[in-house]
C-alpha cells in the first residue's frame, strides 16, 4: 500500500498525531498491512503478543473468557491502536481481538521497532517516549478500578454494600 495513504491514516492516529509527517512517512515503511474477515480473528487470549495494530479501516471487538464464557469488553473503529504494551514488552496476549466488519489493519511489530532503532534512533525514541505515555495512561485507568473492585471486595467481606 502507498506509504502516503498509511501516514495519512497514522496521522489521524491518537498515539502518532504529534508525529511530523516526514516521521509517520516513514514509519509507514515498517507497517504491515493485514486485511481481516468479518469475524476473522486477529488473535487470541495467550497468543504471544509483539506487536501493536493501528485500524485502518472497521471495527475490532475485543472478547476475554469469563468463568468459560466469551464476553465482549470493548471495540474499536478507524485510526484507533490496540496492543501497544505488547509493543514494548512481548508477552501472551491477555484478550482476544477479533474483526467485527471487514478490517484493514497495520501492525507494528517488536522487530520493525528494533530496525526503527538502528535506521532512526531519534524517531524511534519519539515513538517509544509516545507508547510510554500510552501505556501510563492506561496503567492510571487500571488502577483506579483495581481500587474500586478492592473497596467492593473489602465491603462484601464485611457484610456491607
Amino acid at each position: 500500500m502507498n506509504e502516503r495513504v498509511i501516514a495519512g491514516t497514522l496521522r489521524r492516529c491518537d498515539l502518532l498525531s504529534a508525529f511530523e509527517v516526514a516521521s509517520l512517512t516513514k514509519l509507514a515503511q515498517f507497517v504491515e498491512t493485514h486485511t481481516f474477515d468479518p469475524r476473522e480473528a486477529i488473535f487470541k487470549s495467550g497468543d504471544a503478543g509483539s506487536s501493536m495494530f493501528i485500524i485502518a479501516t472497521g471495527k475490532v471487538q475485543f472478547h476475554i473468557d469469563v468463568d468459560g464464557r466469551d464476553s465482549v469488553v470493548g471495540d474499536l473503529g478507524p485510526v484507533s491502536s490496540f496492543g501497544e504494551l505488547s509493543l514494548l514488552l512481548p508477552a501472551d496476549r491477555f484478550v482476544s481481538a477479533q474483526a467485527e466488519e471487514e478490517v484493514t489493519a497495520y501492525e507494528f511489530t517488536h522487530g520493525s521497532l528494533k530496525m526503527l532503532q538502528h535506521s532512526d534512533p531519534e524517531l524511534a525514541l519519539e515513538l517509544i517516549m509516545a507508547l510510554r505515555e500510552r501505556c501510563r495512561g492506561t496503567m492510571s485507568e487500571c488502577n483506579v478500578l483495581i481500587r474500586r473492585l478492592f473497596v467492593e471486595s473489602v465491603r462484601t467481606s464485611m457484610g456491607k454494600k
